[in-house]
C-alpha cells in the first residue's frame, strides 16, 4: 500500500480524527497553525511548514521549516510541494474549508496543482469532501445523509 501525505490546515470545523482516519504509515505535515489543531488532538506531525503569521513557532515541539512571510505560495501549497519532493503520490488535506473564502479557494487551487501533476489529492473537513480528477473517473460510495 502506498504511503499517504496528510496535510493538516488551520481551519477545522470538528475533530481531525472524525474528518479522516489517520494510519500509522501516514506522513503528517501541518500548515502553520494547523499544528495547534493537531496538538489539541495529540497528533504529532512529522513536520510543520509555515511562515508562522498565525502562530508563534515557539509553540512548536517538533521539526519545522520556516517560510518567509512574503511569498507566492500559501503554507498549504508549500506543504504539498514538500510532499511531492519527498515522492508522495497521494495527498489528503484536512481542514482548510470554510473560514476565509480566499483560503478555501487557494486550497482548491492546491488540489488543481496536484491533479495537474498527476497526483491524487483530496480535501475534507468531515462535512465536505473536495476532489479533483483529470482524464479519469471516480466511484463515490453512497452514505447516509
Amino acid at each position: 500500500m502506498q504511503k499517504r501525505c496528510v496535510i493538516i490546515c488551520a481551519f477545522q470545523t470538528g475533530k481531525i480524527e472524525d474528518a479522516v482516519k489517520l494510519g500509522p504509515d501516514d506522513f503528517i505535515l501541518c500548515a502553520d497553525a494547523g499544528y495547534a489543531y493537531a496538538k489539541a488532538e495529540n497528533i504529532r506531525p512529522d513536520l510543520v511548514i509555515g511562515d508562522f503569521d498565525s502562530m508563534s513557532r515557539s509553540f512548536l515541539d517538533c521539526a519545522f521549516i520556516e517560510l518567509p512571510r512574503e511569498k507566492d505560495d500559501t503554507d498549504t501549497m508549500a506543504c504539498l510541494k514538500y510532499g511531492i519532493e519527498q515522492g508522495f503520490q497521494k495527498f489528503m488535506i484536512v481542514g482548510g474549508i470554510g473560514g476565509r473564502l480566499d483560503q478555501t479557494l487557494a486550497n482548491v487551487q492546491v488540489l488543481a496543482y496536484a491533479c495537474g501533476l498527476g497526483k491524487s489529492a483530496a480535501m475534507t473537513n468531515g462535512q465536505n469532501d473536495v476532489m479533483m480528477i483529470q482524464n479519469s473517473s471516480l466511484r463515490i460510495p453512497a452514505r447516509k445523509g
